[in-house]
């Protein structure tokens, strides 16, 4: 069955094969007793091998997780837990310029500006800040970095224009928290270190 090199040969493989196909066991050993059964049965592990290989090829992402429709996904900040996120740059924009590329249901494309939080970890989703409450300090921080000499850039869409600020090092960490008890339209407590 094997060569004097420690290999099987095809022509090996193909004649032990066949030598069961002959005997009337097949792959399913004594399930398959005639032609017609095997290539029925062949035909459905053709089918199988199609189907998985079709499960198997996904859209690669160009950053971050993807979700069901082909979107890339974000991150929401949450009341009740500390939103904690060490960003490596912000975006400023409206939420249809954003729609484009991620997952932003359609009742938050009606806002104005939003803001867009890219962290420094390769593996996190952007987290989408639609809260006027921690877009009104950020806003006014990212000013303060901008005229201490941060890399700001505008760049022009289809739609409009979205204000970027980039951070090379020292990258701030943006603290956002509210009390799960808290009244709904209550301020986050925003900390920016």
């Amino acid at each position: 069955m094997t060569s004097h090199w420690g290999w099987t040969s095809r022509q090996t493989i193909r004649r032990e094969i066949n030598h069961f196909n002959d005997a009337g066991l097949g792959p399913c050993g004594d399930l398959v007793k005639t032609k017609k059964d095997r290539d029925k049965m062949n035909e459905i592990y053709l089918m199988m091998s199609v189907i998985l290989l079709f499960l198997a090829t996904k859209k690669k992402p160009v950053f971050g997780q993807m979700t069901l429709t082909g979107d890339l996904a974000l991150d929401w900040i949450k009341s009740g837990i500390e939103n904690i996120v060490e960003v490596s740059k912000i975006e400023f924009g409206s939420a249809k310029l954003f729609a484009e590329n991620y997952n932003i249901p359609e009742y938050h494309q009606d806002k104005g500006v939003v803001a867009l939080l890219y962290p420094t970890s390769e593996w996190g989703n952007p987290v989408l800040v639609t809260q006027k409450s921690i877009l009104k300090p950020l806003e006014a921080q990212c000013a303060e970095w901008e005229e201490s000499g941060a890399k700001v850039t505008n760049v022009k869409t289809q739609l409009g224009h979205i204000a970027r600020i980039e951070f090379d090092d020292n990258n701030p960490k943006i603290t956002m928290f509210k009390d799960k008890k808290a009244k709904q339209f209550a301020p986050y407590e925003v900390k920016i270190n």
